[in-house]
Protein backbone atom coordinates (compact mmCIF):
# COMPACT_ATOMS: atom_id res chain seq x y z
CA UNK A 1 0.00 0.00 0.00
CA UNK A 2 0.97 3.70 -0.19
CA UNK A 3 3.70 4.55 2.30
CA UNK A 4 5.03 0.98 2.55
CA UNK A 5 8.68 0.08 2.12
CA UNK A 6 10.82 -2.93 1.19
CA UNK A 7 13.83 -2.38 3.44
CA UNK A 8 16.42 -4.81 4.78
CA UNK A 9 15.11 -8.31 4.05
CA UNK A 10 12.36 -6.77 1.90
CA UNK A 11 14.96 -5.95 -0.77
CA UNK A 12 16.05 -9.60 -0.95
CA UNK A 13 12.44 -10.81 -1.17
CA UNK A 14 11.69 -8.34 -4.00
CA UNK A 15 14.77 -9.35 -6.00
CA UNK A 16 14.03 -13.05 -5.55
CA UNK A 17 10.52 -12.61 -6.98
CA UNK A 18 9.79 -13.51 -10.60
CA UNK A 19 7.99 -10.17 -10.89
CA UNK A 20 9.02 -7.23 -8.70
CA UNK A 21 6.34 -4.54 -8.61
CA UNK A 22 5.84 -1.46 -6.43
CA UNK A 23 2.98 0.89 -5.70
CA UNK A 24 3.43 4.67 -6.04
CA UNK A 25 4.68 6.47 -2.90
CA UNK A 26 6.64 3.45 -1.70
CA UNK A 27 10.39 2.92 -1.41
CA UNK A 28 12.97 0.14 -1.48
CA UNK A 29 16.53 -0.31 -0.20
CA UNK A 30 18.49 0.27 3.03
CA UNK A 31 19.57 -3.36 3.38
CA UNK A 32 22.90 -2.96 5.18
CA UNK A 33 23.26 -5.81 7.73
CA UNK A 34 23.04 -4.72 11.39
CA UNK A 35 23.64 -6.71 14.56
CA UNK A 36 20.64 -7.34 16.83
CA UNK A 37 21.17 -8.26 20.45
CA UNK A 38 24.38 -8.90 22.37
CA UNK A 39 27.39 -10.45 20.69
CA UNK A 40 30.99 -9.79 19.67
CA UNK A 41 31.45 -6.52 17.76
CA UNK A 42 34.03 -7.67 15.21
CA UNK A 43 35.00 -5.57 12.19
CA UNK A 44 36.08 -8.67 10.30
CA UNK A 45 32.78 -10.42 11.05
CA UNK A 46 30.80 -7.34 10.00
CA UNK A 47 32.68 -7.11 6.69
CA UNK A 48 32.14 -10.81 6.10
CA UNK A 49 28.38 -10.55 6.63
CA UNK A 50 28.13 -7.46 4.43
CA UNK A 51 30.08 -9.05 1.55
CA UNK A 52 27.92 -12.16 1.74
CA UNK A 53 24.69 -10.12 1.64
CA UNK A 54 25.95 -7.94 -1.22
CA UNK A 55 26.91 -10.95 -3.33
CA UNK A 56 23.60 -12.66 -2.63
CA UNK A 57 21.38 -9.72 -3.59
CA UNK A 58 23.53 -9.05 -6.66
CA UNK A 59 23.02 -12.63 -7.82
CA UNK A 60 19.26 -12.40 -7.26
CA UNK A 61 18.95 -9.15 -9.21
CA UNK A 62 21.16 -10.25 -12.08
CA UNK A 63 19.39 -13.61 -12.33
CA UNK A 64 16.10 -11.78 -12.99
CA UNK A 65 17.55 -9.23 -15.43
CA UNK A 66 17.52 -6.30 -12.95
CA UNK A 67 20.04 -3.66 -11.89
CA UNK A 68 22.56 -5.66 -9.83
CA UNK A 69 24.80 -2.63 -9.21
CA UNK A 70 22.03 -0.64 -7.54
CA UNK A 71 20.94 -3.64 -5.50
CA UNK A 72 24.51 -4.07 -4.22
CA UNK A 73 24.77 -0.38 -3.29
CA UNK A 74 21.60 -0.76 -1.19
CA UNK A 75 23.49 -3.33 0.88
CA UNK A 76 26.88 -1.63 1.09
CA UNK A 77 25.79 2.03 1.25
CA UNK A 78 22.19 1.72 2.55
CA UNK A 79 20.87 3.44 -0.61
CA UNK A 80 17.09 3.83 -0.72
CA UNK A 81 15.01 4.91 -3.73
CA UNK A 82 11.29 5.62 -4.39
CA UNK A 83 9.17 3.50 -6.71
CA UNK A 84 9.52 5.71 -9.81
CA UNK A 85 13.32 5.78 -9.62
CA UNK A 86 13.46 2.05 -8.95
CA UNK A 87 11.51 1.49 -12.18
CA UNK A 88 13.70 3.93 -14.14
CA UNK A 89 16.89 2.20 -12.99
CA UNK A 90 15.49 -1.27 -13.69
CA UNK A 91 15.44 -2.45 -10.06
CA UNK A 92 11.76 -3.44 -10.34
CA UNK A 93 9.60 -4.52 -13.24
CA UNK A 94 6.46 -2.42 -12.78
CA UNK A 95 4.78 0.35 -10.77
CA UNK A 96 0.98 0.26 -10.48
CA UNK A 97 -1.51 1.76 -8.00
CA UNK A 98 -3.87 -1.26 -7.90
CA UNK A 99 -3.69 -5.01 -8.37
CA UNK A 100 -6.03 -4.83 -11.34
CA UNK A 101 -3.84 -2.29 -13.11
CA UNK A 102 -0.76 -4.34 -12.31
CA UNK A 103 -2.26 -7.43 -13.97
CA UNK A 104 -3.17 -5.41 -17.05
CA UNK A 105 0.36 -3.98 -17.23
CA UNK A 106 2.01 -7.39 -16.83
CA UNK A 107 0.05 -8.96 -19.70
CA UNK A 108 2.71 -10.07 -22.16
CA UNK A 109 5.59 -9.42 -19.72
CA UNK A 110 8.58 -11.75 -20.20
CA UNK A 111 9.80 -13.24 -16.92
CA UNK A 112 13.57 -13.75 -16.76
CA UNK A 113 15.47 -16.24 -14.64
CA UNK A 114 14.84 -19.89 -13.82
CA UNK A 115 11.07 -19.57 -14.48
CA UNK A 116 11.40 -17.69 -17.77
CA UNK A 117 8.03 -17.35 -19.54
CA UNK A 118 5.62 -14.83 -21.02
CA UNK A 119 2.76 -13.86 -18.70
CA UNK A 120 -0.86 -13.92 -19.87
CA UNK A 121 -2.66 -11.90 -17.17
CA UNK A 122 -5.49 -10.29 -19.15
CA UNK A 123 -8.86 -10.89 -17.50
CA UNK A 124 -7.49 -12.77 -14.49
CA UNK A 125 -9.63 -12.62 -11.36
CA UNK A 126 -8.02 -11.29 -8.16
CA UNK A 127 -8.56 -13.64 -5.21
CA UNK A 128 -7.66 -12.65 -1.68
CA UNK A 129 -6.21 -15.11 0.80
CA UNK A 130 -6.54 -13.82 4.34
CA UNK A 131 -3.86 -14.60 6.88
CA UNK A 132 -4.95 -17.52 9.15
CA UNK A 133 -6.04 -16.48 12.61
CA UNK A 134 -3.20 -18.42 14.23
CA UNK A 135 -0.64 -16.34 12.30
CA UNK A 136 -2.45 -13.10 13.11
CA UNK A 137 -2.41 -14.05 16.80
CA UNK A 138 1.30 -14.82 16.71
CA UNK A 139 2.02 -11.57 14.91
CA UNK A 140 0.06 -9.74 17.60
CA UNK A 141 1.88 -11.48 20.47
CA UNK A 142 5.34 -10.80 19.02
CA UNK A 143 4.71 -7.05 19.11
CA UNK A 144 7.15 -5.78 21.81
CA UNK A 145 4.58 -3.45 23.39
CA UNK A 146 1.93 -6.20 23.56
CA UNK A 147 4.45 -8.69 24.96
CA UNK A 148 5.49 -6.20 27.66
CA UNK A 149 1.91 -5.39 28.68
CA UNK A 150 1.04 -9.10 28.87
CA UNK A 151 4.06 -9.63 31.12
CA UNK A 152 2.82 -6.79 33.33
CA UNK A 153 -0.65 -8.32 33.64
CA UNK A 154 0.88 -11.72 34.35
CA UNK A 155 3.26 -10.47 37.03
CA UNK A 156 0.50 -8.39 38.63
CA UNK A 157 -1.83 -11.40 38.79
CA UNK A 158 0.82 -13.59 40.36
CA UNK A 159 1.74 -10.85 42.85
CA UNK A 160 -1.92 -10.60 43.93
CA UNK A 161 -2.13 -14.37 44.29
CA UNK A 162 1.03 -14.45 46.42
CA UNK A 163 -0.15 -11.61 48.64
CA UNK A 164 -3.58 -13.25 49.14
CA UNK A 165 -3.34 -17.02 48.48
CA UNK A 166 -6.52 -18.83 47.52
CA UNK A 167 -8.17 -16.06 45.47
CA UNK A 168 -7.55 -18.22 42.35
CA UNK A 169 -8.84 -15.66 39.81
CA UNK A 170 -5.83 -13.30 39.74
CA UNK A 171 -3.42 -16.24 39.71
CA UNK A 172 -5.19 -17.97 36.80
CA UNK A 173 -5.46 -14.82 34.68
CA UNK A 174 -1.90 -13.86 35.57
CA UNK A 175 -0.53 -17.27 34.58
CA UNK A 176 -2.26 -17.15 31.18
CA UNK A 177 -1.11 -13.58 30.48
CA UNK A 178 2.43 -14.41 31.60
CA UNK A 179 2.68 -17.42 29.29
CA UNK A 180 1.38 -15.41 26.32
CA UNK A 181 3.79 -12.60 27.13
CA UNK A 182 6.69 -15.04 27.38
CA UNK A 183 5.77 -16.51 23.98
CA UNK A 184 6.18 -13.10 22.37
CA UNK A 185 9.23 -12.26 24.47
CA UNK A 186 11.28 -15.31 23.50
CA UNK A 187 10.97 -14.30 19.83
CA UNK A 188 12.76 -11.01 20.59
CA UNK A 189 16.25 -10.18 21.90
CA UNK A 190 15.76 -9.78 25.66
CA UNK A 191 18.20 -7.94 27.94
CA UNK A 192 19.10 -9.31 31.37
CA UNK A 193 18.75 -5.86 32.95
CA UNK A 194 15.18 -5.45 31.70
CA UNK A 195 14.15 -8.89 32.99
CA UNK A 196 15.72 -8.27 36.40
CA UNK A 197 13.97 -4.90 36.69
CA UNK A 198 10.58 -6.55 36.11
CA UNK A 199 11.27 -9.13 38.81
CA UNK A 200 12.49 -6.38 41.14
CA UNK A 201 9.23 -4.50 40.59
CA UNK A 202 7.20 -7.53 41.67
CA UNK A 203 9.32 -7.85 44.81
CA UNK A 204 8.86 -4.18 45.64
CA UNK A 205 5.08 -4.43 45.22
CA UNK A 206 4.89 -7.45 47.55
CA UNK A 207 7.15 -5.68 50.06
CA UNK A 208 4.94 -2.57 49.95
CA UNK A 209 1.97 -4.63 51.14
CA UNK A 210 3.97 -6.05 54.04
CA UNK A 211 6.19 -3.16 55.18
CA UNK A 212 4.82 0.31 56.04
CA UNK A 213 7.01 2.44 53.74
CA UNK A 214 4.64 5.32 53.05
CA UNK A 215 4.40 4.32 49.37
CA UNK A 216 8.15 4.52 48.70
CA UNK A 217 8.48 0.84 47.82
CA UNK A 218 5.35 0.95 45.63
CA UNK A 219 6.55 4.03 43.73
CA UNK A 220 9.94 2.39 43.27
CA UNK A 221 8.17 -0.67 41.88
CA UNK A 222 6.33 1.44 39.31
CA UNK A 223 9.63 3.06 38.31
CA UNK A 224 11.24 -0.35 37.97
CA UNK A 225 8.37 -1.47 35.72
CA UNK A 226 8.78 1.53 33.43
CA UNK A 227 12.55 1.13 33.21
CA UNK A 228 12.22 -2.62 32.71
CA UNK A 229 9.79 -2.15 29.83
CA UNK A 230 11.99 0.39 28.05
CA UNK A 231 15.13 -1.75 28.49
CA UNK A 232 13.59 -5.19 28.05
CA UNK A 233 14.21 -5.60 24.31
CA UNK A 234 17.48 -4.78 22.53
CA UNK A 235 16.36 -4.48 18.92
CA UNK A 236 18.42 -1.45 17.85
CA UNK A 237 15.35 -0.24 15.97
CA UNK A 238 12.63 2.17 17.14
CA UNK A 239 10.12 0.15 15.10
CA UNK A 240 10.53 -2.83 17.44
CA UNK A 241 10.87 -0.94 20.73
CA UNK A 242 8.26 -0.85 23.48
CA UNK A 243 6.11 2.27 23.12
CA UNK A 244 7.17 4.81 25.76
CA UNK A 245 3.62 6.07 26.47
CA UNK A 246 2.37 2.47 26.70
CA UNK A 247 5.19 1.52 29.08
CA UNK A 248 4.49 4.47 31.38
CA UNK A 249 0.70 4.20 31.30
CA UNK A 250 0.74 0.41 31.66
CA UNK A 251 3.20 0.44 34.55
CA UNK A 252 1.33 3.16 36.45
CA UNK A 253 -2.10 1.59 35.88
CA UNK A 254 -1.20 -2.04 36.57
CA UNK A 255 1.23 -1.17 39.36
CA UNK A 256 -1.32 1.06 41.06
CA UNK A 257 -4.09 -1.52 40.71
CA UNK A 258 -1.83 -4.27 42.06
CA UNK A 259 -0.90 -2.22 45.13
CA UNK A 260 -4.52 -1.24 45.77
CA UNK A 261 -5.93 -4.76 45.38
CA UNK A 262 -3.12 -6.38 47.37
CA UNK A 263 -3.47 -3.92 50.26
CA UNK A 264 -7.25 -4.46 50.38
CA UNK A 265 -6.85 -8.24 50.28
CA UNK A 266 -4.29 -8.18 53.08
CA UNK A 267 -6.43 -5.84 55.16
CA UNK A 268 -9.41 -8.16 54.76
CA UNK A 269 -7.29 -11.16 55.70
CA UNK A 270 -5.99 -9.47 58.84
CA UNK A 271 -9.37 -8.12 59.97
CA UNK A 272 -11.10 -9.68 62.91
CA UNK A 273 -13.52 -12.38 61.80
CA UNK A 274 -17.16 -11.32 61.83
CA UNK A 275 -20.32 -13.38 61.70
CA UNK A 276 -18.85 -16.48 63.39
CA UNK A 277 -18.25 -17.55 66.98
CA UNK A 278 -15.18 -15.27 67.17
CA UNK A 279 -17.44 -12.21 67.03
CA UNK A 280 -19.01 -13.19 70.37
CA UNK A 281 -15.69 -13.18 72.24
CA UNK A 282 -15.56 -10.05 74.41
CA UNK A 283 -19.25 -9.24 73.95
CA UNK A 284 -21.15 -8.08 77.06
CA UNK A 285 -24.61 -9.47 77.73
CA UNK A 286 -27.29 -9.50 80.40
CA UNK A 287 -28.12 -12.58 82.49
CA UNK A 288 -31.74 -13.52 81.87
CA UNK A 289 -31.81 -16.85 83.68
CA UNK A 290 -29.54 -17.20 86.74
CA UNK A 291 -26.22 -18.96 86.07
CA UNK A 292 -25.66 -21.57 88.78
CA UNK A 293 -23.40 -22.25 86.99
CA UNK A 294 -25.56 -22.82 83.82
CA UNK A 295 -28.29 -20.46 82.71
CA UNK A 296 -29.09 -18.01 79.90
CA UNK A 297 -27.74 -14.63 78.85
CA UNK A 298 -28.94 -12.16 76.26
CA UNK A 299 -26.12 -11.09 73.92
CA UNK A 300 -26.01 -9.89 70.31
CA UNK A 301 -29.79 -9.89 70.05
CA UNK A 302 -30.31 -13.52 71.06
CA UNK A 303 -30.63 -15.73 74.13
CA UNK A 304 -27.70 -18.08 74.63
CA UNK A 305 -27.08 -20.98 76.98
CA UNK A 306 -24.19 -19.92 79.17
CA UNK A 307 -21.90 -21.37 81.82
CA UNK A 308 -20.18 -19.17 84.38
CA UNK A 309 -16.43 -19.50 84.74
CA UNK A 310 -15.14 -21.39 87.79
CA UNK A 311 -18.73 -22.54 88.47
CA UNK A 312 -19.56 -19.07 89.81
CA UNK A 313 -23.13 -17.92 90.35
CA UNK A 314 -24.53 -14.91 88.44
CA UNK A 315 -27.93 -13.55 89.34
CA UNK A 316 -30.59 -12.44 86.90
CA UNK A 317 -29.87 -8.93 85.60
CA UNK A 318 -26.14 -9.10 86.16
CA UNK A 319 -23.83 -8.30 83.24
CA UNK A 320 -21.48 -10.96 81.89
CA UNK A 321 -18.59 -10.98 79.38
CA UNK A 322 -18.23 -13.83 76.88
CA UNK A 323 -14.73 -15.29 77.06
CA UNK A 324 -15.14 -18.51 75.08
CA UNK A 325 -17.54 -20.36 72.78
CA UNK A 326 -18.13 -24.08 73.18
CA UNK A 327 -20.59 -25.15 70.51
CA UNK A 328 -23.91 -23.52 71.45
CA UNK A 329 -22.81 -22.78 74.99
CA UNK A 330 -21.02 -19.57 75.91
CA UNK A 331 -18.42 -19.42 78.62
CA UNK A 332 -18.86 -16.13 80.55
CA UNK A 333 -17.49 -14.29 83.57
CA UNK A 334 -18.85 -11.40 85.64
CA UNK A 335 -18.47 -8.07 83.80
CA UNK A 336 -16.46 -5.23 85.28
CA UNK A 337 -18.13 -1.83 85.80
CA UNK A 338 -16.39 -0.35 82.76
CA UNK A 339 -17.38 -3.12 80.30
CA UNK A 340 -19.90 -1.97 77.69
CA UNK A 341 -21.49 -3.56 74.64
CA UNK A 342 -23.91 -1.84 72.23
CA UNK A 343 -25.76 -5.09 71.72
CA UNK A 344 -26.43 -5.84 75.39
CA UNK A 345 -30.02 -5.46 76.57
CA UNK A 346 -31.09 -2.95 79.15
CA UNK A 347 -29.87 -4.11 82.54
CA UNK A 348 -32.50 -6.13 84.30
CA UNK A 349 -34.85 -6.10 81.31
CA UNK A 350 -37.12 -9.07 80.88
CA UNK A 351 -36.94 -11.18 77.70
CA UNK A 352 -39.09 -10.05 74.84
CA UNK A 353 -41.52 -12.70 73.55
CA UNK A 354 -39.95 -12.34 70.06
CA UNK A 355 -36.36 -12.89 71.25
CA UNK A 356 -34.44 -15.65 69.47
CA UNK A 357 -33.07 -18.38 71.66
CA UNK A 358 -29.89 -20.37 71.03
CA UNK A 359 -30.32 -22.62 74.03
Amino acid sequence: PDGARAASAGLFVAQAADVAAMEPQTNIGSATPVQLGPGPDSEVLGRKVENDAAAYVRALAAGHGRNADLAERMVRDAVNVPAERALEENLVDAVAPTERQLLDELDGFRVQGPKAQVLDTAGLRVERQEMPFSYELRQFLVNPTVAFLLLLVGLAGLALELSSPGTIGPGAVGAIALLLGLYGTVQLPVTLVGALLLLLAVGLFVAETQVPSGGILGASGVGALIAGGLLLFDTDSPVFDVSVPAAIAGAVAIGGFTLFAASKALAAGRATARGGPEELIGAVGSVRSPLDPVGQIFVHGALWRARAADDATLAEGERAVVDRVDGLTLGVCRAEPGDRSPEEGAAGARPDPNERSSS
